[in-house]
């Protein structure tokens, strides 16, 4: 799967955390919202910080600086406020589409708790694990996944 369809499907599958997603799926996702989380999160302070100096026009004192006390005002909150939220809004898919790679291995969700607690790395070294190439309990084999053949007979190849 090309990454930018990769990323088209977790975004779709925005706060689906049902289901199983191969590392095709995950990884391109993974390292979109690594970068373009914080990417809009200092565009959106920035915003905020040109809106307090240019548009609403803090500069108090008319010297054409800007001290940080004119800085520090509801707009500068207000920017650093949203972009907060873009982080966030970008934070759910990612664990969403974490929660689905976990479960294409046959694990649970449960494991991203240990992010909550500093342990980020387990779950992270966990997807890059190969999918179960059976159905398990959290879905069928995704597509592209070649399963395995019960006892006895050959497994289909792909077309």
């Amino acid at each position: 799967m090309d990454p930018f369809r990769a990323i088209g499907r977790c975004f779709r599958n925005y706060a689906n955390f049902n289901g199983r997603g191969r590392r095709s799926e995950f990884w391109p996702f993974y390292f979109f919202g690594m970068i373009a989380g914080p990417l809009a999160a200092l565009a959106i302070a920035l915003l905020g910080v040109f809106l307090a100096t240019n548009v609403l026009g803090t500069d108090v004192d008319g010297s054409g600086s800007y001290t940080s006390d004119e800085l520090n005002g509801p707009v500068m909150v207000s920017g650093f406020v949203l972009a907060g939220l873009a982080y966030v809004a970008l934070l759910i898919p990612v664990l969403a589409a974490w929660s689905r790679r976990l479960h294409d291995m046959g694990q649970t969700s449960g494991w991203l708790f240990l992010c909550v607690i500093g342990f980020s790395i387990v779950p992270f070294i966990m997807a890059f694990f190969p999918s179960e190439p059976v159905p398990n309990r959290y879905g069928q084999v995704p597509e592209g996944i070649r399963p395995l053949a019960a006892p006895g007979q050959f497994a289909p190849t792909a077309a």
